[in-house]
């Protein structure tokens, strides 16, 4: 009965949406990706909002689904949570479809967990802009191997409109080689490697990431607060936009000093016994872990410490972990493995739940001291360990992911 109900809803949104899109001849700007999704569409969304204020819709937390995309163009914040709730929301949405005010730019972050899901929501969405992240093993337990993830990534191509715009990351041998279809505009960006758009003399501390921008004659020297050079490439794609929107570059450099860390997702927080905490709880993928990895290794620290849990959604996960694992051990000092996968780290301990985890890592803690932190949202929940380190654990719901009463609420 609850599916049934679920897939009615699924069908009035998304006709709903569709005859609100077709009232709407402005830019659309879909981002998709196995990483880098959600802070590609936040840097690009403070710039759009920098640009046309208010009158711009930006996907709202990671409403990204076959419902949640529907709900963003319709205008919605969040989903409802009871039966009321979706009808009112319903009424709302057919008035909103015929009547609401179209905005003058929509920035759509498009997820896919099963195969078919990116077409299915770019028909709807009709791209005149598309961004496509990164294709790694994200999400391969669904999606199948390497190959298949990529063909439902690039799927996305095939709605963009006939003189569009097509942002990838040429650093991926598979996305720098895709061809497009004139008078489509192909853009490459990339770290360390001439592009398009390309950045260069990156480094990380405390201050946050830096490096010099550069596009044609455009020489801009960056400092964004969040922490990794793989946050540049959300930077890289949104100059790119910005310049093919005609947005000023000063406008765009405004925008981007005022990105700040999405929670569970690289911030910095001071820890216990003057320690810092690279929150990264969020989630965790491999390509994602790899680049946490290298941000470690590379952030300057008395000690190096990695708290890693499972990551969850692949397809053959054992040898991933392994590998990780290895990667880990030339990055940290000290590796704390949480979760069942977890083991195939070969950590210096493991333990089966965040909580337990949390005195083994109290005893880590020294003066100078830098914590990753990372690993998957589903059951692992290494929030609450970041929680049990924070020097302030009082700041904990401005500063950590999943502090809402729902979530607080289970086990």
């Amino acid at each position: 009965m609850k599916s049934f109900f679920v897939s009615i809803i699924r069908l009035i949104l998304y006709g709903q949406a569709s005859v609100f899109r077709s009232r709407y001849s402005g830019p659309v700007i879909a981002i998709t990706g196995s990483v880098g999704k959600t802070s590609t569409k936040e840097a690009v969304g403070q710039m759009i909002k920098k640009a046309y204020g208010n009158e711009s819709i930006v996907t709202p937390k990671s409403l990204n689904t076959e419902i949640g995309v529907p709900l963003t163009i319709l205008g919605f914040q969040s989903e409802p949570h009871s039966i009321f709730g979706w009808l009112r929301a319903l009424a709302r949405g057919t008035i909103v479809a015929f009547f609401g005010q179209v905005p003058k730019c929509m920035v759509l972050e498009l997820g896919a967990d099963h195969k078919g899901d990116i077409a299915y929501l770019a028909r709807l969405v009709r791209p005149t802009h598309a961004v496509i992240t990164s294709v790694s093993e994200s999400h391969s337990q669904f999606l199948g191997n390497l190959e298949a993830i990529q063909q439902e990534k690039t799927s996305l191509l095939q709605f963009v409109s006939l003189d569009g715009w097509i942002f990838l990351n040429g650093n991926d041998d598979y996305l720098s080689k895709i061809k497009v279809a004139d008078p489509q505009h192909k853009i490459l960006v990339r770290l360390h490697q001439r592009a398009d758009y390309f950045v260069s003399g990156i480094s990380v501390n405390e201050s946050g990431t830096h490096g010099v921008l550069h596009h044609d004659n455009r020489t801009q020297r960056l400092l964004i607060n969040r922490f990794g050079e793989h946050h540049l490439y959300s930077v890289l794609f949104a100059a790119a936009i910005g310049d093919s929107l005609n947005i000023p570059a000063n406008t765009q450099l405004q925008a981007f000093k005022e990105i700040r860390p999405m929670p569970g997702r690289g911030s910095l927080i001071h820890g216990k016994n003057s320690s810092l905490i690279l929150d990264e709880s969020y989630n965790a993928q491999p390509e994602a872990m790899e680049a946490a990895l290298a941000l470690l290794k590379q952030f300057p620290g008395q000690k190096k410490i990695a708290i890693l849990g499972d990551m969850r959604e692949l397809r053959d996960p054992a040898p991933i972990h392994k590998r990780i694992g290895k990667l880990a051990k030339l990055s940290a000092d000290y590796v704390i493995a949480v979760g069942p996968e977890s083991k195939n780290y070969q950590a210096d301990t493991w333990f089966m739940t965040a909580d337990e985890a949390v005195p083994t890592a109290l005893r880590q803690l020294q003066p100078g001291a830098i914590v990753l932190v990372k690993g998957s949202q589903n059951s692992i929940r290494l929030e609450r360990l970041v929680k049990a380190l924070m020097a302030h654990p009082n700041q904990s719901k401005q500063l950590l992911v999943r502090q809402e009463a729902e979530w607080l609420a289970k086990t």
